[in-house]
């Protein structure tokens, strides 16, 4: 994707760790392909690769022909058969943009299997356009059907007490640190935010 023009920027996994990255894009994106049924291979990535060899001789071993009926479409597939074809560049100037047959592709795909999703609703235009920083703050929301809002709610409850515990969290760690007697450079670190908790009295 680097000889392709794509930049730091753009979202690349493993654009820092390069040959040491840990968790491969496949495997991050193997549960998504799945849900919206452009992976039609039912286990996990692991199992996918160790079948390959076994999945291609069955069609070494499959007449393409039974009785003059043509069978191929009847033979065992591990992705979507209007899965489009690769560009010829693929692994040469490969980027994040992509067509319009593919993107058609993916409209249809996730509107068929997962209709009721906040995505397929964006994808689809439901939603207009916004730079609302979480989709709960779409002016657009609450007129999303049932229980795409009920949804929305629980998410946002679940986003403000998490976030809570993590400021909770850090206020402890800095009365802990005025506690033993960080001072000085040490504790102007600590930002003027961590400072004024140190500050505050007890926690209720």
């Amino acid at each position: 994707m680097e000889t392709g023009g794509v930049t730091v920027n753009e979202g690349v996994i493993g654009w820092d760790a390069r040959e040491n990255l840990q968790r491969l894009p496949s495997i991050v994106y193997w549960g998504g392909l799945g849900t919206f049924d452009f992976r039609r291979f039912p286990g996990s990535n692991g199992d996918y690769h160790r079948s390959l060899d076994s999945f291609y001789q069955q069609f070494n071993d499959r007449p393409m022909r039974e009785a003059g009926v043509d069978v191929s479409d009847r033979a065992p597939a591990n992705w979507s058969p209007s899965l489009p074809p690769p560009p010829d560049d693929l692994w040469d100037t490969t980027t994040f943009a992509i067509t319009r047959t593919e993107a058609e592709f993916f409209r249809e795909q996730m509107a068929r299997s997962c209709p009721d999703s906040l995505l397929t609703h964006l994808i689809m235009g439901s939603l207009d356009e916004n730079e609302a920083q979480f989709p709960w703050d779409h002016p657009d929301a609450i007129d999303l059907p049932d229980p795409l809002t009920s949804n929305l709610d629980h998410a946002e409850l679940f986003s403000l007490a998490i976030h809570g515990a993590a400021l909770t969290y850090n206020l402890l760690l800095a009365r802990s640190a005025l506690e033993r007697g960080m001072t000085g450079r040490s504790y102007d670190e600590l930002g003027p935010s961590m400072r004024k908790g140190c500050q505050l009295g007890p926690m209720k």
